[in-house]
This record gives C-alpha cells, structure tokens and sequence, in this order.
C-alpha cells in the first residue's frame, strides 16, 4: 500500500493493514449492474487514502486528523470498508438494468450502505478483529456518508462516539469520506450517482461510463 499510513502510529497502522487484508479475501464484490464484474474494493480503499493525503485534504486539517489518531484511523478504515456489501449481492435490493428510474440509484446506494455497516457487524473476526465498538463507530461514518443528504445520524448519535475520553467527530469525518467517494471516478456507487443526473432520454449504461 503506497500510502502514508505510518503516520498513524505501529498499531493502528497494524490494525488498518489487517482490515485492508481482510478486504481483500472478499473476493465476492462484484458492479451492481453486472454480476460478472469484480470489484477491487482494497484498490479502492487505496484511492481514497490517497486522495485524502495528496490533495483533498489542506495542511491544517491534516493536522487536526494528526491531533487524535483515532480519527486519521477510522477514515482510512471507513474508505475501505464502506462498500464491503458489494461482496454480498444476496443482500441487495436488485438494481433496474435500465437505469431510467431516478431513484433506483440512491436506493441502492442506501442499501448498499446499510449492508455494509450490517457485514462489519456481523464480520468482526475477519475484519482483522478490531474492537466491537470502534468497528459501531466506523459503521456510522460509513452510514452518515452513504446518506444523500448526510442526515441519516442525528448531531446526539453522532456525539455520543468517544474514544479514549476523546469525542469523534463523526459528522466530519462523514462528510469527507463522502466528497473524496464523489470523485472517485472509478466507483461503481459514484457512477450510478452520475448517471442519475443525466437527462433520462441520453442516460448511459453504467459500463460505458466506466470505460
């Protein structure tokens, strides 16, 4: 992983490296709209770590992650995790072939965030182990950023994260997993997102805009 992870410190970057090996055994994530296509959600995660240390972020919010580990942690973990329920297709709501409906997309892509969070939960061990209720408050970034209008946590759940006698920031950190995923090109769920503000009559298979 040629990312700057270091920075997070010998056993958090331990325990991320475990989650991002885990990621990796779910072989099973395939494109919402074509079950033969893998997805590579570890390459993925690796894009999205990327962009938040290259150019999204500026040096003083770098710096305000840098302050409490635990929160550079939980996004790094978050953007890896965030569409493991691409690897359970059985979970799914099944996805119009057509894409002319206009809510199909965000429904899906809110299903998509539930499933997610519901495999963290229910997938500890194979996520590398990492404790029960940092994984709750990953699953919550995750979920408050699957949300089209970020509302789906109220400001008291989200201020009731405290690690280390320390609150997370989950509305924050949300909000950047949220804007680094939109320009992910290459994400299936950024994709569906794209096409479902194209004008119905020129809207495009999602493949096509892929390539």
């Amino acid at each position: 992983m040629n990312t700057k992870t270091a920075k997070l410190g010998s056993k958090l970057e331990t325990d991320l490296a475990a989650i991002r090996l885990a990621v990796g055994k779910l072989t099973g994530a395939r494109l919402p709209w074509d079950a033969q296509s893998p997805v590579n959600l570890v390459d993925q995660g690796d894009r999205l770590v990327r962009c938040y240390e290259d150019w999204l972020l500026d040096d003083e919010q770098k710096q305000m992650l840098r302050v409490q580990p635990w929160d550079m942690f939980i996004l790094y973990a978050s953007s890896y995790l965030c569409d493991i329920g691409l690897a359970d297709g059985d979970g799914l709501p099944p996805l119009a072939k057509n894409f002319k409906d206009d809510t199909a997309p965000t429904f899906f892509n809110r299903s998509l965030s539930k499933r997610s969070c519901q495999l963290m939960h229910d997938r500890l061990q194979d996520l590398g182990d990492p404790d029960g209720t940092l994984i709750g408050i990953i699953a919550r970034v995750c979920e408050q950023a699957g949300a089209a209008d970020g509302g789906n946590l109220s400001w008291a759940e989200s201020e009731a994260d405290v690690l280390d006698g320390t609150t997370v920031n989950v509305p924050l950190l949300a909000a950047y997993l949220q804007l680094c995923r939109a320009l992910d090109l290459k994400s299936p769920v950024t994709a569906l997102q794209i096409i479902s503000h194209m004008p119905v009559d020129n809207r495009i298979s999602p493949d096509r805009l892929e390539a």
